[in-house]
């Protein structure tokens, strides 16, 4: 799942997109069997949501929905 910074560092990947001037479409492919059975995977999911979408602003770029 995508969680701490730790685990992907995804605020440098959008970085380096918005350097080439990236107008695409920014997908999170997420998969319920990647979350631990303990965990609500609802709450990953919005919460990785959540993270693009700041990351997202954090550069400057639109995104297509705010969650």
């Amino acid at each position: 799942p995508l969680g701490l910074r730790e685990s992907l560092p995804l605020e440098e990947y959008v970085d380096a997109l918005r350097e080439v001037e990236y107008q695409g479409i920014y997908n999170l492919e997420l998969d319920f069997r990647r979350f631990p059975d303990d965990e609500d995977p609802v709450e990953h999911i919005f919460g990785a949501l959540a993270r693009l979408n700041r990351a997202l602003a954090g550069s400057g770029l639109k995104s297509g929905r705010q969650w």
